[in-house]
């Protein structure tokens, strides 16, 4: 699938990949392309205008029968590498900078799409499945282990209470407490890749999305269960 808001541009790209065999959906906004993906079997979504998408670009993959099995492309006329950056933040599998040669594009969708089959083939990813105790601190995976701080303890926390929304920095300094939080919301970012790092030992770095104009959000496969005592929870991802 094709996303892009100019129509000569999404036609031109829609007529090549037919050309080289593939069947192509093409969309002009994120509406027609939401549309699309929930009606539709789409392996591969090239989109343009990747900023327009305030959820990210995970959005669309969520939105898909096939989940994570959607692979996204983003295109921008922008070489910045901030632009790429905030493509890869957002969702995005790989980034391509326009105008670019169809040819090219043909063979890293091909590219993209046997080494997705492979890994397929070869390891099936695990499902995420970690608790935590409030008490102690201390975040288990099936194998590994982590103590986490107060403070990185009440921000996960305080994300998992509420796993289908989005903390503002503004909202995780407050969560945290403390006046230096307060002062300085840039800190809220460096606690986050504080927890993100630990929770990497535990291979679940991902478990912190980033969400463009919203703050940080958990991604959107995960179950949670909160002990009824309220000192513990058990969360774990569906795919």
């Amino acid at each position: 699938m094709f996303v892009d808001p100019d129509e000569d541009a999404l036609r031109a790209n829609k007529v090549a990949a037919e050309l080289y065999g593939f069947q192509v959906e093409a969309a002009q906004d994120p509406q027609a392309a939401s549309h699309v993906l929930r009606h539709r079997s789409v392996d591969v979504a090239v989109v343009d205008g990747a900023d327009r998408y305030e959820g990210g670009l995970g959005q669309l993959r969520a939105l898909h029968p096939s989940g994570h099995g959607l692979i996204i492309i983003a295109a921008a006329v922008s070489a910045d590498p901030g632009a790429a950056i905030t493509a890869f933040e957002q969702g995005a599998d790989a980034f391509v900078v326009k105008p670019y040669a169809a040819t090219a594009m043909i063979a890293r969708i091909r590219a993209m799409l046997r080494r997705r089959d492979l890994t397929a083939r070869v390891r099936a990813p695990a499902a995420l499945e970690l608790s935590f105790d409030a008490v102690s601190g201390v975040l288990n995976s099936a194998t590994e282990r982590v103590t986490l701080t107060s403070i990185e303890g009440r921000l996960l926390w305080s994300l998992l209470s509420r796993p289908d929304q989005a903390f503002s920095r503004h909202e995780i300094s407050e969560v945290v407490g403390g006046d230096a939080v307060r002062s300085d919301l840039r800190s809220t970012d460096q606690m986050i890749s504080r927890l993100r790092e630990k929770l990497g030992r535990l291979k679940a770095r991902n478990l912190i999305l980033t969400r463009r104009k919203a703050g940080y959000a958990l991604r959107d496969d995960l179950q949670v269960h909160f002990d009824p005592g309220g000192s513990a929870v058990k969360f774990r991802s569906t795919s």
